[in-house]
Parts: C-alpha cells; structure tokens; sequence
C-alpha cells in the first residue's frame, strides 16, 4: 500500500457511509502489552478458558535455513499434521479437536505445538496448520520470523497470506477492490487525528481498533469531542502506534454474520452474537458463538470477498453484517480464527478432507 502523506483519501463509495477507506501508511508496528489472560479458546464462554502459561511472548526457537531451491529438506522424522497452538493456550480447541479427530479417522498423525515454543515440530511436520496462534500480536516480529521459517508449500493457510491478514490495513485494500466496508481510517494513536478522522468522515461515533490485534483488546468506542477519554481507555490494556478508526455498526447487535469456507467452498454458517448492551463480539466481553443458517445472498457476497484476496485459503473466515438488505464486511481471518467446527456435524470432516486434497496436490 502506497504512502499518503498523512492526506485523507476515499476508495469507494457505497451507500450509508460503507465502503469509503481512509488509508494513511505509517509504518508496522508490533505490540508489547500483555493480551487479556481469560481462553484456552476465544470462542468459549468465559466459564471455560483456561490459559496455560504466564509468558506469551517468549520467542520461538531459532529455525535453520531452507534450501537454496527455497523449499525445506524432507524431514527426518515425520511428525504428522502439526496443529499449531501458543504458549498461553497450548491445547487444542473443542474446535481443533474436531479437526483433529477427523484427520485421525483418515489415518493421519496429528500433534500440536506451540507457535513460539522449540521450533523442531514444525520443522519435521508433514504439514502445519496455523489454528490457536491467539498470542501473535503480543511479539508481532517474532511471529513474523516463525512465519518465514515455515515452508509454504506445506504450511495452511500460506505464510504470505497470513502476512497480509495480520494487519487491519487489509480492509482498505479490499475496499479498494469494491468490498462494501464501514467508513474507516488508519490513524496514529493521537486524540487529533482520531478527532480529523471522524470529521472527514462525516462521523459523530466510531470504534477505535488497534491494526493489530486479537480478542477484542483496545478496541474501543469513541465519540465526537471524547477522543481522548477512548484512547485512555485503550491504552490502559494495550500500547499500538497506529489504530482503524472505524464506523460504528449497530447491526452487531443482532449478531455479527461469518461464513466459514474450507478448500475454497462454503461450509457453514456462524453468529456471534454480543452480550446485551456491548457492541464486542468476543468472549471475554461476554459475546457467543453459535451455529447459524445463512441466506444464499450472504454467502454469494461472502465468496465474493474470498474471491478478492491475494491467494486462496486452506480456511477462512469472513465476518459482516447485513445492512440495507446488503452484505457489509466487517472481517477477514485466514490467519487463527475460530471456525467452530464443533458446533456443526460434519465440519470437522470437511476441513479434513480439504486440507487432504491440498497435501495430495502438493
């Protein structure tokens, strides 16, 4: 993404606000504040999370190089389908166990490991799932450098792509290319440009995100005039340089719609639905994740947002909104979303057999 100078710059316009993007380019940033310690799997109800380690952040080890030909070396020892977790929540998800009992069923060894523990698993896996990697934004450079160790022909969803989903500066991208999205900027965290931003975008409220970020941490909404109260409040748990100053969007209230798509098709259905009177979705806010029956409509505008980014996924999730009797993209999540295979028969089956078909054309 080009810089922009600090300049406000719309991409689309799409009816109510959505899909204007404000991009300004200012830079990666990485965060250093501790992520709240409530989840062994953020699609829980709060009753259930259980973090199994005081330091998320500990780095990864070292990895080795790959070969000149730029691909790893056959492993020594075949370690199955890799599954990886994080220090702070090591274990599998009822979601990942779904998955991991389907590929069980078809004979395939699974483990998981820990994204930012001993490198070796990773290294000697047939293939690496990146699914419970919920600490990442507490050491983005190191997971950044995990990413690069992996070998993409074997490693789901591909590390570029994951790369570019690892910041929210991607919704202004797919803006550009006529997603229909919530006004938004990208901003530096100062009570000023928060204030310029709404004011350019013709807002009296918005939410503040950071642009990297996991589990509803610092975001916040915020208000004409009351800027510096929401940053207060963000900085309070988190300390990102750069934030997406989005729109805000009532119709979370009734639930935010997502999509799951295995191996490029629609496999089912989520809401995740707020707790009364909050606006976040997620669990430690109260939010639910629950089964849900989507309209054809939904799902065609959700494809059609699979269809615009820069490689296709193992897994995704799109996440939005329907506004106006239209689709309206809140989300992406192609790097560690929760998929909810457990709440659905036969999900488990699908990511397996999808993931199966990958390793064959391999």
């Amino acid at each position: 993404m080009g810089r922009l100078d600090g300049r406000v710059a719309p991409v689309t316009r799409a009816g109510r606000g959505f899909g204007r993007a404000i991009a300004l380019d200012f830079g990666p940033e990485a965060f250093t504040r501790a992520m709240w310690p409530t989840s062994s799997d953020p699609t829980a109800s709060p009753s259930t999370r259980s973090p199994t380690a005081a330091s998320p952040t500990t780095s990864p080890a070292r990895c080795s190089s790959p070969t000149a030909a730029g691909s790893w070396p056959e492993p020594a020892i075949d370690r199955g389908i890799v599954l990886a977790t994080c220090r702070a929540w090591s274990e599998l998800s009822a979601s990942d166990l779904a998955l991991a009992a389907a590929l069980e069923r078809r004979g395939h060894r699974v483990e998981h490991a820990p994204w930012n523990g001993p490198f070796e698993p990773f290294a000697g896996a047939r293939a690496v799932v990146i699914r419970a990697t919920w600490d990442y934004h507490l050491a983005l450079d190191d997971y950044r450098r995990w990413l690069a160790c992996l070998d993409a022909a074997r490693t789901f969803n591909a590390p570029d792509l994951v790369r570019w989903n690892l910041e929210k500066t991607y919704l202004t991208e797919l803006a550009a290319r006529g997603a229909a999205v919530p006004a938004s900027a990208i901003v530096p965290v100062d009570a000023a440009l928060v204030a310029d931003a709404l004011a350019r975008m013709a807002l009296r409220e918005a939410v503040i995100k950071p642009t990297v970020g996991a589990s509803g941490v610092g975001v916040e909404r915020v208000s004409r005039g009351r800027e510096a109260d929401a940053l207060t409040r963000l900085r309070a748990v988190t300390s990102p340089p750069r934030l997406l100053v989005q729109e805000f969007v009532p119709e979370v209230a009734a639930g935010e719609l997502a999509g799951v798509f295995l191996g490029g098709a629609f496999s089912h259905g989520l809401r995740r639905v707020p707790a009364s009177g909050e606006f976040r979705v997620n669990s430690q806010y109260g939010g639910r994740m629950e089964a849900a029956a989507l309209d054809g409509a939904t799902i065609a505008a959700m494809a059609e947002v699979l269809r615009m980014l820069p490689g296709q996924p193992l897994y995704a999730r799109i996440d939005g909104v329907r506004r106006d009797g239209r689709f309206v993209l809140m989300e992406v999540e192609v790097n560690e979303p929760g998929l909810g295979l457990h709440l659905v028969p036969g999900a488990g089956d699908r990511f397996a057999e999808a993931l199966v078909g990958r390793l064959r054309a391999a």
